[in-house]
């Protein structure tokens, strides 16, 4: 039951990546303009929702606006689904506490949400400060992929440290 609900947890995320991705647009938008040291979304990065995009503008200093689109493999959704899929895997291992378990996902799919922030936000400051070619190009490719690759370490670490906490892992005895 347990796995089959983790399963079906991350089914509805999938589901529903579209209105997460606009969240977590959001949530990027509002940490960009407080860094980028405006007082709100009026005056600093513009927030733009459409149905095929989901975009942050930009107004830099070595751009004019820019755009930048948070596209499905942009975004920390996809990497989040496959916690509750393992979670709902390692309900089936009796050893495994459920409430660690749970706790192990959440904390999971959290750091790698939250480090996927960070990640959208080097990229957006990158942009508004260096301009495209310099700041999108280098901020994307290079500072993106470590930063995804650390997220998803993270999460995985947390994952297991927490679902696994308290439980000795000594082999079976073996009958005779």
């Amino acid at each position: 039951m347990t796995a089959a609900l983790a399963v079906v947890c991350g089914i509805l995320v999938l589901v529903a990546s579209g209105p997460l991705r606009t969240i977590e647009l959001h949530v990027t938008g509002v940490v960009v303009s407080w860094v980028v040291g405006q007082t709100g979304l009026a005056n600093g990065p513009h927030i733009v929702y459409f149905h095929t995009a989901h975009l942050i503008h930009v107004h830099g200093v070595a751009t004019r606006t820019v755009g930048l689109e948070i596209t499905a493999s942009c975004s920390g959704i996809f990497l989040i689904v496959p916690f509750f899929f393992l979670g709902g895997v390692m309900a089936f291992i009796p050893r495994v506490r459920l409430p660690r378990l749970f706790l192990g996902t959440a904390l999971g799919a959290a750091s790698v949400f939250l480090l996927n922030q960070l990640r959208l936000l080097i990229i957006a400051v990158s942009t508004w400060r260096w301009g495209i070619s310099t700041g999108f190009d280098w901020s994307h490719i290079l500072a993106g992929g470590v930063v995804t690759t650390i997220g998803v370490l993270i999460g995985l670490f947390l994952f297991f440290r927490f679902a696994l906490a308290g439980r000795r892992w000594a082999p079976a005895p073996l009958s005779s």
